[in-house]
C-alpha cells in the first residue's frame, strides 16, 4: 500500500511538471506470465522416511544370474522446493547388500551393507506443464545428483570401498493433506565395479532401491502467485487520469475570461452510474488491501443514492481453472464484496443481489486477466 501510495504521489508531482503540450503518458498492455514467491524462508520445507528393498545388480556371474537377492532398505531425507517447480535434497539411505565372490572354485553370497549420501536436484513435472497447484493430488518427481556412498563391512578385497557415483530416480507424490504426502520412489546408484572387490565384467554394477514412505511438509502458505500485470494495470489507470487532468488543464488555459454578471443556481446534479469494480486476484475471493477503496466508494454511492439497488456481479478468467471452479470462484468473490457493503459499511442487504457469472462470459474478451473481477450494476 506504501508503494502505490508513493507510485500517486509521484506521478501527481510530474503531472504538475510536465507542460500541457508535452507527449501524453502511454498505457502499457502486455500480459505477463504468474511468478512466485515465498511467504518465508520456512516455507517448502519437508522431511521424509521410508523403507523398501534392494538390489545390487552386480556383473553376470555363472550359476547366480537368476538369483538377485533383495534385501531391505531404509531412506531418511531433508529438502526444500526452490521454486513450484524445482527443488534440492539431501538423503540418506543404508540397506545390508549380497554379493558373491569365488571360493574353492565356488560362487557363494556375503553380506556387505553399505550408506550412502546423496544430494538430488527434483524437478516437479506436473506443474512444469500443467501449472502450478499446490492442491495437485498426484505429483511426478524425477530426481538426479552425485551421492557418496562407503561399505560397512570389508568387500571380498578386505577393504571398505567408497565411491562417489552418480544417482538418478523417479519420485511419485500422493497428496494426502496439506501436510503429509505419500511417495513412492526408485532410485538407481551407478557404483563402479570395485565396490564390491571384484574387478572385471561391467565397469558400472547400479544398486537398484525401492521405497515408499511418508513425507512431512512445513509451512502453512506453499508459494503465492504474483503477476506484475496487475501492477501494471494501476499504472495505466493513473496514466489516464493523469491525461485526462491535462486535457483540462489545456482547456481551461485555452478558455476566453469572461465576466460574470450575475450568479446563476446550480441546477440539481444528476445521479450519476456506480462504476467502482473490486478486481482480484489470481484465484483468489480474497479482497485486497488497495481494493478497499473501491468497495468504500460504492458503499458511499448507495448511501447518497437511496433509491437504488445494486447487483454484486462476479466474474473468473476463462485461461485458469475449470468452468465449474470458476463459477464457484466467481460466486465467492461476489460475496466477500457483499458481506463488506453489509459488515463494514452498514448497507442494507435487501439493496443487494449477487450474480455469479464464472468464466462463461467475460466482462472484458480482449483482457483476459481483467476478469478476476467484481462489477456493480445499478438497479432503481
Amino acid at each position: 500500500m506504501k508503494k502505490n501510495t508513493l507510485l500517486v504521489g509521484c506521478l501527481a508531482f510530474a503531472s504538475l511538471l510536465v507542460p500541457a503540450q508535452s507527449v501524453l503518458a502511454q498505457a502499457t498492455d502486455t500480459t505477463s506470465k504468474n511468478h512466485y514467491y515465498e511467504t518465508g524462508f520456512g516455507s517448502n520445507w519437508f522431511i521424509s522416511a521410508g523403507a523398501g528393498i534392494n538390489l545390487f545388480m552386480i556383473q553376470n556371474i555363472p550359476g547366480v544370474d537368476n538369483d538377485r537377492p533383495l534385501t531391505a532398505a531404509g531412506q531418511f531425507a531433508i529438502g526444500k522446493w526452490l521454486t513450484p517447480y524445482t527443488g534440492l535434497r539431501l538423503e540418506v539411505a543404508g540397506a545390508p547388500l549380497k554379493i558373491y565372490a569365488p571360493v574353492n572354485d565356488v560362487w557363494t553370497k556375503k553380506n556387505v551393507g553399505y550408506v550412502g549420501v546423496y544430494g538430488d536436484f527434483m524437478w516437479d513435472m506436473c506443474n512444469t506443464f500443467g501449472g502450478y497447484n499446490e492442491k495437485r493430488v498426484v505429483s511426478v518427481i524425477p530426481f538426479a545428483g552425485i551421492s557418496f556412498l562407503t561399505a560397512t563391512k570389508d568387500n571380498f578385497d578386505h577393504r571398505k570401498p567408497y565411491v562417489f557415483p552418480a544417482s538418478a530416480g523417479l519420485k511419485i507424490n500422493f497428496r494426502l493433506s496439506h501436510y503429509v504426502d505419500l511417495y513412492l520412489q526408485d532410485r538407481f546408484t551407478f557404483t563402479s565395479d570395485i565396490f564390491d572387490g571384484l574387478e572385471g565384467g561391467y565397469f558400472l554394477e547400479p544398486i537398484m532401491t525401492a521405497t515408499a514412505g511418508i513425507t512431512v511438509k512445513f509451512g502453512k502458505n506453499r508459494f503465492t502467485a504474483y503477476n506484475p500485470y496487475d501492477q501494471q494495470l494501476l499504472v495505466n489507470q493513473l496514466n489516464q487520469q493523469i491525461n485526462q487532468l491535462r486535457g483540462d488543464l489545456q482547456a481551461c488555459q485555452n478558455r476566453p475570461t469572461q465576466t460574470i454578471v450575475q450568479q446563476a443556481n446550480c441546477p440539481e446534479c444528476p445521479v450519476c452510474d456506480l462504476t467502482s469494480v473490486v478486481r482480484f486476484r489470481i484465484n483468489s475471493a480474497k479482497i485486497a488491501r488497495e481494493e478497499q477503496v473501491n468497495v468504500y466508494n460504492a458503499s458511499e454511492w448507495l448511501k447518497k443514492n437511496t433509491g437504488y439497488k445494486v447487483e454484486v456481479t462476479g466474474y473468473a478468467d476463462k485461461d485458469t481453472g475449470t468452468a465449474e471452479y470458476n463459477l464457484d470462484l466467481s460466486q465467492r468473490r461476489a460475496q466477500a464484496v457483499a458481506d463488506e457493503l453489509v459488515n463494514t459499511y452498514g448497507i442494507d442487504p435487501s439493496r443487494i443481489s449477487i450474480v455469479a457469472k464464472g468464466s462463461a462470459e467475460q466482462a472484458y474478451p480482449d483482457h483476459n486477466n481483467w476478469n478476476r473481477v467484481v462489477i456493480f450494476v445499478t438497479q432503481k
